[in-house]
């Protein structure tokens, strides 16, 4: 029996050339994922950086591709 829950990608950056890739793979996989832009969630601010990570508080994966 595997308990393992399915995978829920959270993805920093994911609007970025790579995270657009990893997007493609993920979608190829049947993987559920969580994208955004920094218009949507900045994670500069403290309440922002919160409610992404709240609204995806099930993600079993993250992968950081944020940057400035």
């Amino acid at each position: 029996m595997n308990t393992t829950p399915d995978p829920h990608v959270l993805i920093t950056g994911g609007t970025g050339f790579v995270g657009r890739h990893i997007q493609e793979e993920l979608r190829r996989r049947g993987t559920s994922f969580f994208v955004f832009s920094q218009k949507e969630f900045n994670l500069t601010v403290w309440e922002q950086a919160q409610a992404v990570f709240k609204r995806n508080r099930h993600a079993t994966r993250l992968l950081h591709l944020a940057s400035f």
